[in-house]
């Protein structure tokens, strides 16, 4: 009799404790979470269209300030650069920055290095000098 009345009692505490257990797990603070995310997003969306929209405004502001207080002459800043140059000699790739009158020739007046001077034996020159008597 008292396994009889013990499986009574174990089935019934078994089914009530699955008809009170819920499979499915709270939501709520999940979607809390999920919540907050999508708000931030929407509202760093919401920032940047804001933004492109003041973009048209703050180029035409540049545009009238460049108009009224620049000055009426061209820039010659970039000159430079536009007259590079480059020539391959040699299968050696050069740049020159500069106009072209500034460009190098074999003119020896430019060369700011002088070339060493011509000895018929440049190394007795260095070396010091032996006596052998």
């Amino acid at each position: 009799m008292r396994t009889e009345e013990f499986d009574k009692n174990f089935d019934h505490a078994f089914e009530e404790c699955v008809r009170l257990y819920h499979f499915v797990p709270d939501a709520s603070s999940s979607w809390e979470q999920i919540q907050k995310q999508y708000s931030k997003k929407r509202h760093n969306k919401m920032k940047r269209t804001s933004m492109f929209k003041l973009f048209p405004y703050i180029a035409a502001a540049f545009i009238l300030g460049a108009l009224i207080f620049g000055t009426p002459t061209v820039s010659n800043a970039f000159q430079p650069f536009l007259h590079a140059v480059i020539t391959i000699k040699d299968d050696v790739t050069r740049v020159i920055y500069g106009t072209p009158t500034k460009q190098l020739h074999k003119d020896d007046s430019i060369h700011k290095i002088l070339p060493p001077p011509e000895n018929k034996n440049p190394i007795a020159t260095l070396a010091p000098r032996v006596h052998t008597e």
